[in-house]
């Protein structure tokens, strides 16, 4: 086994550090939809005006502007009880909404101002997934390049060693 050269605490707390900070974003975004969905019902809502967020990007292959926003619209719903309620849904739709239209809510059942696109998986579970795989990932390639510049390290002591 190769001899390997301990690095500084500094340097191995600040490795970590950003791969940590993913893994708890990540899980306090898991944790955020988690509460959601176990308290969510669903219900169909009317669209009664749409937000939307103006956003572009720039096509890889055409090099050409792309308007590429958000929709958030503002839907009206009856809930389990039969009181109506109006909200505006938190993360955007997948679809572009025109008043009037109906599709799928879920609502949370105590804050029924928290409403999605029931079916929304990517917008729900995607992001928590994302920051946590990067966190993890992150996490391994850290050790890997801590262990990588131990063992290098270690080598270029033992040669200095022997040359002196």
């Amino acid at each position: 086994m190769a001899e390997t050269v301990k690095q500084p605490l500094w340097m191995r707390i600040l490795m970590f550090l950003v791969p940590g900070i993913f893994i708890l974003f990540g899980l306090i975004a898991f944790l955020d939809s988690w509460r959601f969905v176990r308290h969510a019902l669903p219900a169909e809502a009317e669209i009664l005006s749409v937000r939307y967020v103006h956003g572009t990007r720039t096509d890889t292959v055409t090099k050409r502007t792309v308007d590429d926003g958000d929709y958030y619209p503002t839907v009206r719903y009856q809930d389990a009880a039969g009181d109506w309620w109006q909200a505006e849904v938190f993360l955007p739709v997948r679809f572009t909404p025109e008043v009037g239209q109906t599709f799928g809510i879920l609502y949370h059942e105590e804050n029924r101002g928290w409403v999605q696109e029931r079916h929304g998986f990517f917008s729900t579970w995607m992001m928590p997934l994302i920051m946590s795989g990067l966190g993890i990932a992150g996490a391994f390639g850290m050790r890997f390049a801590l262990r990588s510049m131990s063992r290098a390290d270690a080598r270029r002591l033992a040669e200095k060693n022997r040359g002196a």
